[in-house]
């Protein structure tokens, strides 16, 4: 059953808090109907505009899903999980973005589950963020494995993980920070279970 439409910025807000209160601080993996949400929506942010300008729904959906990424990311996450691009669509108002964040700041639980998922499917989320500090963009393994050994094949790789988790757990390649590699504690327990 398709959902039903969002005509109004309250229904957007309720529909996001449902789908928030799905998640806890403890991450956990999501699954691949998921996955394949999250996929759809990057697809359609990605979409070239031209193309789609005829079909108002989808052009919709897109603009109200890059504005989210660009100011509310959590809030794009959620969206992407719990509409359709029909349903989302629908939404007529201009200061949805306005309604979001002040649901959002308001919001007395913010779950670390949900905000991991930036940092654990960063592959399948846009790569750019309007006024941020930072931009994700994708490769591949190999592609970065190689890029690695072509410029720094002999240099030394020191892995380092502080008792407590805090800073996170890093591979350090050459000497004087060159290259950093984060890694979650799970990471790093599964490489230590490789190299022994």
């Amino acid at each position: 059953m398709a959902p039903d439409p969002i005509s109004t910025n309250d229904v957007l807000v309720a529909v996001l808090d449902r789908e928030c209160n799905k998640f806890t601080d403890q991450y956990f993996p999501i699954h691949a109907k998921q996955i394949r949400s999250l996929e759809a929506a990057l697809a359609l942010v990605n979409t070239d505009k031209h193309s789609i300008k005829r079909n108002w729904s989808k052009s919709r959906a897109a603009n109200i899903l890059t504005d989210l990424w660009t100011h509310v990311q959590e809030a794009y996450i959620l969206c992407a999980l719990a509409t359709t691009q029909t349903s989302l669509g629908a939404l007529k108002t201009i200061d949805y973005i306005k309604a979001v964040q002040i649901w959002w700041e308001g919001r007395q639980v913010k779950p670390r589950g949900l905000s991991e998922i930036l940092h654990y499917h960063s592959n399948i989320l846009p790569t750019t963020r309007g006024n941020s500090d930072f931009v994700t963009t994708t490769t591949t393994v190999e592609k970065l494995t190689n890029l690695i050994l072509r410029e720094h094949g002999d240099a030394p790789l020191v892995i380092t993980c502080p008792f407590s988790g805090m800073p996170p757990p890093f591979i350090q390649i050459g000497r004087g920070l060159k290259i950093k590699v984060e890694l979650s504690m799970e990471a790093f327990a599964e490489l230590m279970k490789g190299t022994n």
